[in-house]
């Protein structure tokens, strides 16, 4: 019981601020990067195992069957999958950060060294640290979700743009 009491000891503090970030990582952010992922990948799903000659008939097409393949619109999609993931990573990368920045601030209060001046503020740092890993392992683990996905949109943007570049295709 002592153990959860002094967890939440400190949530309206720094480890309310943590559990938030986590939060917001783990469901708005992460929810960004997955659309954006789903959104590059179901567009280049549709032209990188395509022949070349198709693909090059659909960026530059002579007839209405093909809808024009926008390299432009492509690009931009994958740079904002890039942003948002960039994103989550700096998020789950400053939590543990601001866990130990909780642990130095309870610490640095200790203006006396009475035993309960001390352990009150040696229980609210180390619940900021439990905190920012327990949202740092949390984000760790869903981004171990997302990357795959981003790496193989990466990789299959490539492939696509290495593709027209060998047949000599610069644009129209």
């Amino acid at each position: 019981m002592d153990f959860i009491k002094a967890l939440f000891s400190n949530i309206i503090g720094l480890d309310g601020i943590i559990i938030m970030l986590t939060v917001a990582n783990l469901v708005a952010v992460a929810t960004m990067v997955r659309r954006h992922a789903r959104a590059t990948e179901n567009a280049l799903k549709k032209v990188v195992y395509q022949p070349l000659s198709e693909i090059i008939a659909s960026i530059v097409p002579d007839n209405q069957e093909h809808l024009p393949l926008d390299l432009h619109k492509l690009k931009e999609r994958r740079e904002k999958e890039d942003v948002w993931h960039h994103f989550y990573i700096a998020i789950t990368s400053i939590l543990p950060l601001m866990g130990i920045l909780g642990t130095v601030i309870a610490l640095l209060r200790v203006n006396s060294f009475e035993l309960s001046i001390v352990s009150g503020n040696f229980t609210a740092a180390l619940s900021s640290t439990f905190w920012g890993l327990v949202g740092a392992i949390a984000c760790r683990i869903m981004e171990g979700t997302l990357s795959p996905k981003i790496e193989r949109n990466q990789e299959n943007f490539r492939m696509l743009v290495a593709r027209l570049g060998q047949d000599g295709y610069h644009g129209g």
